[in-house]
């Protein structure tokens, strides 16, 4: 019997670009609109730890980023490569409280070609990283960069438990 390939379950709690804005593409650069906060990631057996009766309490809440390691999905619809001077790229940022002030999460920018298009990628996210990054950190989000004559993506990506636990 062959293995399933699927290793992530979609939560639209944890989107960072929901399966109702993918139907409306995207043509400039911009943030994806959904916003994750970095204490309700899951843990990695699909589980939530911390205060009991409260959702996704996990993790340190003093902001030292206890929480195990995570996937952000990412499925892209379609690119428009219609004039061949178009680029995409996307990277996860983390924002404040106020859900202000990105930072890059370092190394978690991909650059979209049409071999991508179609296929799920995952991004490996350790939590200790984004808080060296930015120590004031509390929502993940994603940001699509567009450039070129006509550009146009349509795509979807949300926060999942590691999919290697």
């Amino acid at each position: 019997m062959a293995s399933s390939k699927i290793r992530h379950m979609y939560d639209a709690l944890l989107a960072l670009r929901s399966l109702t804005d993918r139907a409306t593409p995207v043509v400039a650069t911009g943030a994806g609109g959904g916003y994750v906060d970095l204490h309700h990631i899951p843990a990695g057996n699909g589980t939530y730890v911390g205060t009991p009766g409260l959702p996704g309490a996990l993790g340190d809440v003093a902001g030292l980023f206890g929480q195990r390691p995570f996937d952000v999905v990412i499925m892209i619809d379609s690119i428009d490569t219609t004039s061949g001077s178009e680029t995409y790229s996307l990277k996860l940022q983390a924002v404040d409280s106020d859900k202000a002030n990105p930072v890059d999460v370092p190394a978690s920018s991909v650059t979209v070609t049409s071999s991508l298009v179609g296929e799920p990628f995952v991004i490996k996210v350790d939590p200790l990283t984004i808080g060296l990054a930015a120590p004031n950190a509390a929502f993940l989000r994603i940001e699509h960069v567009l450039a070129g004559a006509t550009p146009s993506m349509k795509y979807f990506a949300f926060a999942a438990p590691d999919a290697d636990v």
